[in-house]
């Protein structure tokens, strides 16, 4: 029995599309992202104001997973998906120093 799923309205046989090593490339590639920017951003967030940067990032991850839904091509979501983890990056660090700030003001 095929797997069907809808892409951009069509029926696409989810077997020919994509297989288990084309979506765990695609994880590998979050994960390999996410830990670069995970370096990258607690320094950039060292020098950004907390809460633009925040936002920068809860802007960046909703295009990259509405970008995901509506792609048609292995690809691109290859490149959206990595770019997600990139974005998902930016939260820890970052939500981390505006607690350090927050608990200094009021404690």
């Amino acid at each position: 029995m095929a797997n069907i799923v809808v892409l951009n309205g069509q029926r696409v046989n989810y077997d020919g599309l994509m297989d288990y090593s084309v979506l765990g490339a695609a994880g590998a590639a979050f994960f390999a992202v996410y830990a670069v920017g995970q370096l990258l951003n607690g320094f950039i967030g060292d020098h950004m104001h907390p809460v633009r940067f925040i936002l920068t990032a809860l802007v960046g991850t909703t295009v990259c997973n509405i970008g995901v839904a509506f792609a048609g091509r292995i690809e691109l979501i290859f490149l959206l998906w990595a770019a997600n983890g990139y974005f998902q990056s930016i939260f820890w660090s970052t939500i981390i120093r505006l607690l350090a700030v927050v608990t200094d003001l009021y404690l």
